[in-house]
């Protein structure tokens, strides 16, 4: 159960990437503010944290026990997507902001402290 959960949330966050990236390609971006972007669009998985019970609480109402599995299997995958992706998506933040972005004159790489703030390094 853990390999195929796994293996689900890692082939989707592929997917995603792929899409972001190519999401973009109709942009003024650049293939180095492309590949940020795809990468930075991994989603945190915070939806999946919120809603991850429903539809066990909806298949514990509906008293069809036989359904009990799918519902804590969807618990475990959506808990799995969080424990994968948060720390990825942050990660691939913080690791290619300074390598694939620059400031708007070209001259200066951001750092790693701007980032997220409101003032110039």
């Amino acid at each position: 159960e853990l390999f195929k959960g796994a293996a689900i949330v890692l082939i989707g966050l592929a997917m995603r990437v792929a899409t972001a990236y190519f999401a973009t390609s109709g942009s003024a971006l650049s293939f180095k503010e492309r590949l940020f972007v795809a990468f930075a669009w991994i989603p945190k998985a915070t939806v999946q944290a919120a809603l991850c019970s429903i539809p066990l609480t909806m298949i514990l109402k509906s008293n069809k026990p036989e359904m009990i599995s799918w519902g804590n299997q969807i618990v475990f995958t959506s808990v799995l997507s969080v424990l994968i992706s948060a720390p990825i998506g942050v990660l691939a933040i913080q690791g290619l902001a300074t390598r694939l972005l620059t400031r708007g004159d070209h001259d200066k790489a951001i750092s790693p402290r701007s980032i997220g703030s409101s003032r110039s390094p």
